[in-house]
């Protein structure tokens, strides 16, 4: 005869093994971290140098931000390291959105050259570059974005744009107005946080590989259904063109 009460039984001992089992891998993973911690504090001293020191500091930093999923850097160095690599990291796919149109020819080269490897590696890469009304309205910084988005398009990236006054009549674009992101691999989001006042390369990023605040940070859902995002192509510069003198001889 079927015992009900055997088989609730153990599945209860189930239950409280797998708990157990639980407890034992977290705090065997904490043993394990603090003894790292302990390990760090242990080479800490005034015989080392400043140098090492100041390495130290960051490695316990960044096992205490990684543990919550999340990296912050605060200086150009470390924003332009963390985001090289990400893109050396990222295996198939990399999305990016950029309000801040400039730079790519100065300081962010470093970062695409990280972009062209990426695509020799076989990774699709895409960048979508958002228009203001200010670049619209000057002929010659309208000129020099079309140039760079003519030869990232020829270096094989993706290039797509929209034209921020069309964008603002979509109330969701309100959440990312002037966001400078990009996506790895739909995984890891870097997002810039500020931009240094020595050029135009990020001062400080928020990278986070958690599915939660990648969810509800990602501009790419909303820039893919988007009927005001358009791919650049042959006839985007004459469209943009002939857009930017309409909107110049209605100002004057």
């Amino acid at each position: 005869m079927f015992c009900f009460k055997a088989v609730i039984k153990n599945r209860r001992f189930l239950q409280s093994a797998v708990i157990f089992l639980n407890f034992l891998f977290i705090s065997s993973a904490w043993a394990e971290t603090q003894s790292v911690y302990q390990y760090i504090a242990s080479l800490r001293g005034s015989s080392l140098p400043g140098y090492a020191n100041s390495k130290l500091d960051e490695i316990a930093n960044s096992l205490e931000t990684v543990g919550k999923k999340f990296i912050t850097t605060s200086n150009e160095e470390d924003s332009l390291h963390e985001i090289i690599r990400i893109h050396n990291t990222t295996r198939s796919t990399y999305e990016a959105l950029n309000h801040y149109v400039y730079g790519w020819n100065t300081t962010i080269e470093y970062i695409y050259r990280a972009n062209i490897e990426a695509v020799k590696r076989g990774v699709s890469v895409s960048r979508t570059f958002i228009i203001s009304d200010n670049i619209l309205d000057d002929s010659k910084k309208l000129n020099h974005l079309l140039r760079i988005m003519e030869i990232q398009n020829k270096d094989g990236i993706k290039v797509f744009y929209g034209l921020q006054r069309d964008l603002k009549k979509e109330p969701d674009y309100n959440k990312y107005v002037f966001l400078d992101v990009g996506l790895s691999d739909g995984s890891v989001f870097a997002k810039v946080t500020a931009v240094s006042i020595k050029g135009p390369q990020p001062y400080s990023v928020n990278i986070t590989w958690n599915k939660n605040e990648i969810q509800k940070q990602s501009p790419f859902p909303f820039l893919k259904k988007s009927r005001y995002i358009h791919p650049f192509d042959e006839r985007a510069e004459k469209k943009l063109l002939e857009i930017s003198a309409k909107s110049r001889d209605c100002r004057q």
